[in-house]
């Protein structure tokens, strides 16, 4: 993520890229477990987002960011066929990943959004700056299909340096795509995936929870 900004309650511009670097499978697997030789769900650039958002910036002090666009484009790109061929809201046409779907052998792999966007950041350290919080929430609303419908994506992140360079971190991501289905979770099968009678994996709106525990080393030279 990089930020080009004004001072405080002057102009910005953000770009934000991610994606995922491994293959994916059902069940957030990294190898296929269901034992029906299903391929991965995702992998690197499929899904990739990238956005950019102009507008302007308010900072009222060190810890408190907020940032409005009303001009800001989101890219949402799978660039694998075989995953963005795989169907997601069937009713509206959208495959797994939020990108245009008509049927299995006729899809997009890109789709263009345009609309505004609200970003808001609160960030301090704690246990004289050794423990580091982090926590931002972006909200998008796309003018050119349905509006109302608001992209919601809250990241929170907290950080205990061990000592210089080295830091364990813990992250927590709440996002919700009215367009986008998730698949619903059931522990009693191999996969942890509830299906449907014909072996499909059922899928339905919901909140999505991403957790992970890194430990990180920076360097500087």
């Amino acid at each position: 993520m990089t930020n080009l900004r004004a001072p405080p309650g002057g102009y910005s511009a953000d770009l934000i890229f991610f994606s995922q670097l491994v293959p994916t499978y059902r069940g957030n697997f990294l190898k296929d477990v269901s034992g029906n030789e299903e391929g991965p769900i995702s992998r690197f650039l499929s899904p990739a987002q990238i956005s950019f958002s102009p507008g302007s910036r308010y900072e009222p002090n060190t810890h408190w960011a907020f940032s409005l666009s009303p001009a800001s484009t989101k890219v949402i790109l799978v660039a694998d066929d075989n995953i963005a061929s795989i169907p997601g809201n069937q009713e509206e046409e959208v495959g797994l990943h939020g990108t245009p779907w008509r049927s299995e052998t006729d899809f997009d792999n890109l789709f263009l959004q345009f609309g505004a966007s609200f970003r808001t950041l609160y960030r301090n350290k704690y246990l004289k700056e050794k423990l580091i919080h982090k926590s931002e929430l972006i909200l998008f609303s796309n003018y050119l299909f349905q509006p109302e419908n608001i992209d919601f994506d809250w990241r929170n992140e907290v950080s205990y340096e061990i000592f210089k360079g080295l830091k364990i971190t813990f992250l927590i991501n709440f996002f919700y795509d009215h367009d986008i289905f998730l698949q619903k979770t059931d522990w009693d099968m191999p996969d942890g995936v509830e299906r449907n009678p014909d072996g499909s994996p059922k899928l339905s709106r919901g909140l999505n929870v991403v957790q992970s525990l890194t430990l990180q080393y920076n360097y500087i030279f």
